[in-house]
């Protein structure tokens, strides 16, 4: 997939192969979903309403790695009893997510699923909506996968803009963004949980002109749904 400008200053998105390299076929996997109470969801997402994404994570995963890194008998004590005494589920932050960004939450205010392997297809197709196009080494869901978005001139066939995207099984996202020489000017422009909100912002703020006009088409898109 190309998206070049054309001559009379719109732009086109050009599928030059229907399968490019690395495509990967979509798979059905079945997960059955962690039983969360609905009544904690309905919490998370009230918390949610000051526009910041809330998550509902498993106690038990938490305290065992509290227990890794604590400095004391008295610290781990105090863990223990907090593991008999507390709820099976808490709701937390992003911030909390970030301390330990390989584990995967039971539900966020962003996908707002249990199912991880829904949020996973979610996510990834929301992506390719923005021309992101899949690397040659992508295996599964599973695993890491690396997406490319680039932006073509029309007139010299160079690559204006580019945009690597890592994602990873619970949804933590890392986007690289390359423009005029690579060399000088690449950055990571995003890396945290999956936003849409933050990832349309970021691109908007690093992309070519000619390639702004699907990000408001997304955003509309998303403003509809």
């Amino acid at each position: 997939m190309k998206i070049v400008q054309n001559p009379d200053g719109t732009i086109s998105v050009i599928d030059e192969d229907g399968k490019p390299d690395g495509h990967v076929e979509e798979i059905s996997i079945e997960y059955t979903s962690s039983e969360v109470p609905q009544s904690l969801i309905d919490e998370c997402e009230i918390l949610s309403q000051d526009g910041l994404t809330r998550f509902i994570f498993d106690k038990y995963l938490t305290n065992t790695a509290r227990k890794r890194v604590s400095q004391s008998k008295e610290e781990t004590r105090d863990i223990t009893i907090d593991e008999v005494l507390s709820d099976e589920y808490y709701i937390s932050d992003e911030n909390e997510f970030n301390l330990m960004p390989s584990r995967f939450p039971y539900y966020d205010t962003e996908t707002k699923m249990t199912c991880r392997w829904s949020k996973h297809k979610l996510a990834i197709g929301w992506f390719q909506k923005l021309g992101f196009q899949p690397g040659p080494s992508n295996v599964g869901p599973e695993f890491e996968q690396s997406f490319t978005l680039s932006v073509y001139d029309n007139e010299t066939g160079g690559i204006l803009y580019k945009c690597i995207l890592r994602i990873q099984p619970n949804l933590f996202i890392n986007l690289i963004a390359e423009h005029g020489d690579f060399i000088e000017n690449k950055k990571t422009i995003y890396k945290g949980f999956f936003s849409k909100n933050k990832i349309l912002e970021m691109l908007n703020e690093t992309c070519p002109d000619i390639y702004r006009s699907i990000i408001r088409d997304v955003k509309l898109e998303n403003l509809f749904a």
